[in-house]
């Protein structure tokens, strides 16, 4: 759906003010040993692990808040 590689590049120039995360394929050879797809893959770990902590501090916040007003 979206560009990942696009997204990639957008996200550490916001995050990071400086060019550290900018890697040189010729100097750094991880960039060449792992696919794309590698990077894609922790990308949606990390997003599906915030999502379900998010989720679950709102749920048992709710469920708290419920037994102490009750």
């Amino acid at each position: 759906v979206v560009d990942f590689e696009d997204f990639f590049i957008f996200f550490h120039e916001v995050l990071f003010r400086n060019d550290d995360w900018i890697f040189d394929p010729n100097l750094d050879p991880i960039i060449n040993a792992l696919p794309s797809e590698y990077f894609l893959a922790c990308f949606g770990i990390f997003v599906g692990t915030f999502t379900l902590s998010i989720l679950s501090i709102y749920i048992v916040g709710k469920w708290q808040l419920k037994n102490v007003v009750a």
